[in-house]
């Protein structure tokens, strides 16, 4: 499939760019990495993990995902 054919596909679906999707589920899979963690009671470093799933600017992922979960990722290891 083109990437052009992609992108209509997304659109035609009601869905955001395919790039944005992919940033989106790899931003789920990291904070469901970190909330599994704490739950466990294991010791994480958040820039492994988000290094991990493919975010290797450090700055831009803390906006993306306070953005989407409107908290820092530190703060998702942290206790309730």
């Amino acid at each position: 499939m083109s990437p052009r054919t992609l992108e209509a596909v997304f659109k035609r679906c009601g869905e955001v760019s395919p790039l944005a999707y992919a940033r989106r589920c790899r931003l789920q899979a990291v904070h469901e990495a970190l909330r599994l963690a704490r739950h466990e009671g294991r010791a994480v470093n958040v820039t492994e993990v988000a290094l991990s799933y493919g975010f290797l600017h450090m700055g831009r992922f803390a906006v993306q995902y306070r953005e989407h979960f409107a908290c820092s990722p530190s703060e998702t290891l942290l206790p309730h």
